[in-house]
């Protein structure tokens, strides 16, 4: 099953490079005077930078702070990218693709956009696993506890134990978003459900690549 559930590599980081590159050289290209474009082009550059920086501190940070806590060695991180990609990095990369629209460049513009959908399929995925995992867990072979298994599992699962854990492991300070995302007026149940995705989202990371069900299933006493 695993196998047909693999994301094809879209190459973020080394894309993302590629993209500040092409923007300097045309920045150097720009009068001074033509503050109009050099403003556009800086504010993409913005952007694009605070996407790699944010992968350099997931990879410096986050990936060693995951291996203590999760025991599972992540060795390829572009999934994990994927999984801390928000739907608000759409807005660059269609952007960009407009911008470089007369340009033939040998780049994913539309993968690139989908980023942050493909982190909400993995959270899916994560979903569905983490719940098989929880219920196993649970499981007591007595007939006289089904009756609170549900009860159990819906608060193991819920978007603020979820959350909590989220807070634990530090993810939502290593999502990938827009700069010009607006978290000011984010409501709290709102916050927890996407830190409860972050953590749907990793599940999936770890049972699609380095780790598998057992480690999901180890994970689990760490939400209770």
């Amino acid at each position: 099953m695993i196998k047909k559930l693999q994301f094809n590599a879209v190459g973020l980081r080394r894309n993302v490079k590629k993209l500040i590159e092409h923007l300097q050289m045309e920045r150097e290209g720009v009068p001074p005077e033509n503050t109009r474009t050099t403003d556009k082009i800086d504010r993409y550059l913005d952007q694009l930078n605070g996407l790699l920086i944010t992968m350099d501190r997931i990879e410096k940070n986050l990936v060693p702070r995951l291996r203590d806590v999760t025991s599972v060695e992540l060795k390829s991180h572009e999934l994990l990218f994927i999984a801390l990609a928000r739907p608000s990095c759409r807005s660059i990369f269609e952007q960009l693709k407009t911008h470089f629209r007369d340009r033939s460049l040998s780049i994913p513009f539309d993968e690139l956009a989908s980023i942050g959908d493909a982190g909400e399929v993995l959270a899916l995925i994560g979903d569905s696993v983490l719940d098989m995992a929880v219920l196993e867990n649970l499981w007591d072979s007595s007939m006289a506890t089904k009756g609170n298994l549900t009860k159990q599992k819906q608060n193991l699962v819920s978007n603020s134990n979820l959350a909590r854990f989220c807070d634990e492991l530090e993810l939502y300070e290593y999502r990938l978003t827009s700069n010009l995302e607006n978290k000011a007026n984010a409501r709290t149940e709102s916050i927890d459900h996407e830190k409860g995705t972050l953590v749907e989202a990793l599940v999936a990371v770890i049972y699609l690549t380095d780790g598998d069900y057992n480690d999901i299933v180890r994970l689990v006493p760490q939400l209770q």
